[in-house]
């Protein structure tokens, strides 16, 4: 079970004063600025979570997940409309867990635990794309220098938790002193590649044809806990909305393989799948210094479909 005893969620006095961020050791503290009601007052509600606890999925239910690299039939997915291949990652990537948030209750007012959303934020650290063609010229995306820690989720226009469902996040529709509910996150990544170096829409004659891949995406996906504001619940201001880390994961989705021109450009994968970093079994590691996930910016579906090969 992974529990992070109150890490990352602000302490508050009887007052109204901050004194930052308690962790599991309370050897060190991380600041926490809160926002000012008026003049008089820094904050009115005090902001005091016990224990947050991101354990195990419930039984029947994996903690994580993988699916085998597929290929499909090829289809038109770049900016420039060309031909090209359709390698999926099968199941894809899923994680499972158990939310608990407990209030504290002791002298103190506690937050409200149905203004907490604890949840996956998914980030895209890097991407290789290149295609190798029959003479050993190559293409390369333009993803492999616009894609830097870039936000992965299904729209710009939605919050940053990763997928556009429910259960990506967990959030009480009653202020308990204990709440608790499952979380689940599932990625399919796909990053077509031109099947002719002339980047056509269908294969003409005499063009310089795909035999090999490479397309390897590294993506970080990190559970966050959200605190909104009791007055303003869609309010993204000071403290409010930020996706505080709680723990984190690095997987690698490898789709690289030859392609058989001769026979519909069929695939064969090399080294290809879903892993961690070392190879080993998947695990989330603590983060204990207040770091927030990046959710604003150009997400990573608008580069995609933008992408270029050259």
């Amino acid at each position: 079970m992974y529990e992070f005893d109150g890490s990352l969620i602000p302490r508050v006095n009887q007052r109204g004063e901050s004194n930052g961020t308690r962790l599991v050791s309370d050897s060190s503290r991380v600041p926490f600025a809160l926002p000012a009601v008026n003049q008089y007052y820094t904050w009115e509600m005090r902001i005091n979570i016990d224990e947050i606890t991101v354990g195990p999925p419930p039984a029947g239910t994996q903690p994580f997940a993988v699916g085998t690299p597929v290929a499909a039939a090829l289809s038109n997915k770049t900016g420039t409309n060309a031909l090209t291949t359709n390698v999926t990652a099968g199941a894809g990537f899923e994680a499972n867990n158990t939310v608990t948030i407990t209030a504290n209750t002791v002298n103190e007012k506690p937050t409200p635990t149905n203004m907490l959303q604890v949840g996956y934020v998914q980030t895209v650290i890097s991407t290789s794309v290149v295609g190798t063609y029959q003479d050993g010229r190559t293409l390369t995306s333009s993803l492999n220098s616009s894609i830097s820690n870039t936000p992965d989720r299904e729209s710009a226009s939605t919050p940053g938790w990763a997928l556009n469902n429910r259960e990506v996040y967990f959030q009480s529709n009653q202020n308990a002193q204990t709440v608790s509910g499952g979380i689940g996150f599932f990625d399919i990544p796909s990053l077509p590649v031109p099947v002719t170096y002339e980047q056509h829409a269908v294969v003409q004659a005499n063009d310089d044809l795909l035999v090999a891949q490479t397309v390897v995406i590294t993506f970080e996906l990190d559970i966050c806990v959200r605190i909104l504001n009791p007055a303003q619940p869609n309010s993204a201001a000071g403290v409010y909305g930020q996706f505080t880390k709680l723990a984190s994961l690095v997987w690698i989705c490898n789709l690289s393989g030859t392609t058989d021109w001769a026979n519909q450009f069929a695939w064969t994968g090399v080294n290809a799948g879903i892993t961690s970093p070392g190879g080993g079994p998947f695990q989330w590691t603590s983060v204990t210094s207040g770091e927030t996930a990046t959710t604003s910016g150009t997400i990573a579906n608008q580069l995609i479909q933008t992408q270029t090969f050259g």
